[in-house]
């Protein structure tokens, strides 16, 4: 015979930020919206921050998960393509130079061979184990090949998704 326990309301951890999940469980989920939706012209293959996000992790040992969308964007040659990466509080989520890492930070050949055609471009990142409190998250971008690309074109800003997952 099984048991059930059913609640209403819990009270007093969440609040406190002193939540304690099972490994494996969502603790916090966030959505944002880029902090501008001016089109963004990209033309070094140096990164430059595209956006800065202030999240607190709720618990100890969690990793956060990271969708994030493009919106559309153009880019002036067939082979200019975006590198992006996640960072927090300043390190890389991701190796720069690895495409098997899950956390590659993000070169992307996505419909290669079109010229200023409108793209979307999806990506994921994935953090390393955090230790509970604020953290400062950056997505930074940088051009990849010749070329510009134009983000945030006609007003598509970024969208963001994140997922706090305990540890």
């Amino acid at each position: 015979m099984t048991s059930r326990l059913l609640v209403d309301k819990i009270e007093g951890k969440s609040t406190a930020n002193t939540v304690q999940m099972p490994s494996g469980f969502v603790v916090a989920t966030h959505s944002f919206v880029s902090s501008g939706d001016t089109a963004v012209a990209v033309a070094s293959t140096s990164y430059a921050t595209l956006d800065t996000f202030n999240l607190t992790v709720k618990q100890n040992n969690s990793i956060m998960v990271w969708w994030v969308d493009t919106q559309q964007y153009i880019k002036s040659s067939s082979v200019s393509n975006l590198n992006w990466r996640l960072q927090v509080d300043g390190v890389s989520v991701g190796s720069e130079e690895s495409r098997t890492s899950p956390n590659q930070a993000g070169l992307n050949h996505v419909w290669y061979g079109t010229n200023a055609g409108r793209e979307y471009l999806y990506n994921h990142f994935v953090t390393q184990n955090l230790t509970a409190g604020s953290h400062t998250f950056t997505l930074d971008v940088a051009r990849y090949n010749a070329g510009t690309i134009t983000l945030k074109y006609q007003g598509g800003a970024f969208r963001y998704f994140v997922q706090e997952i305990a540890g």
